[in-house]
């Protein structure tokens, strides 16, 4: 006899729904991730995603509360993050976000890190664009 949660669960891996918990699971897999490769701690990516370093935490430890917002910022880190490292060692991509930068004095900050804790991640896009592009600024 299949019980209303089996055939629920059946449902769901025939249609290739993939439950809340494990869509959290892999965003926290993510986060985790990132720090990895790029060297960058909890603060500097919570920094990163605009979000303090204990909400950071508890999405690693157990996904917390989710939602596509969060998801697509996370992605959208990733991406900027793989597009420093088309431009520079992966292992100053840290340094270089916390560093000052004459660019964003011009903006009216210190460091590129602080662009995105406003979530100006357009800015920092171009700011990789120039990077890549050996355009002086």
């Amino acid at each position: 006899m299949t019980t209303k949660t089996g055939r629920d669960a059946a449902d769901r891996r025939a249609s290739g729904a993939v439950p809340e918990r494990q869509k959290r699971r892999t965003e926290s897999s993510a986060t985790e991730k990132l720090r990895s490769r790029y060297g960058l701690t909890r603060p500097l990516l919570a920094r990163m995603l605009g979000v303090s370093d204990g909400t950071l935490a508890r999405w690693e430890k157990a996904g917390g509360a989710g939602g596509t917002g969060r998801a697509a910022k996370i992605r959208r880190v990733a991406k900027i993050l793989k597009g420093l490292a088309q431009v520079m060692r992966a292992s100053y991509i840290p340094t270089w976000l916390e560093a000052p930068n004459p660019a964003c004095a011009e903006i009216g900050v210190g460091a590129p890190v602080e662009l995105m804790e406003r979530g100006h991640y357009e800015t920092i896009e171009g700011m990789i664009f120039f990077l890549g592009s050996g355009v002086p600024t």
